[in-house]
């Protein structure tokens, strides 16, 4: 995944967030329900984006590769 790619899912997901912010304030919705939720929703989609930032999808675990090959 590319450096462009995380950034534009990042915003679009501060957008989407604002959003619902926003929505929930002017509903009078509890700020803590929505502020939990939000942060229910934000914690994988996080999760995902440092995931592929440590080890993207597209790269092979050479750990796995040696095995299979029977180097030690």
């Amino acid at each position: 995944m590319t450096k462009s790619k995380r950034l534009r899912i990042t915003f679009y997901a501060l957008i989407a967030n604002f959003i619902m912010l926003s929505f929930g304030i002017i509903m009078k919705s509890d700020l803590t329900s929505l502020g939990t939720a939000i942060a229910m929703i934000n914690t994988p989609l996080y999760g995902y984006l440092w995931g592929e930032t440590y080890r993207p999808s597209g790269v092979k675990n050479i750990k796995q590769e040696e095995m299979k090959n029977g180097d030690n």
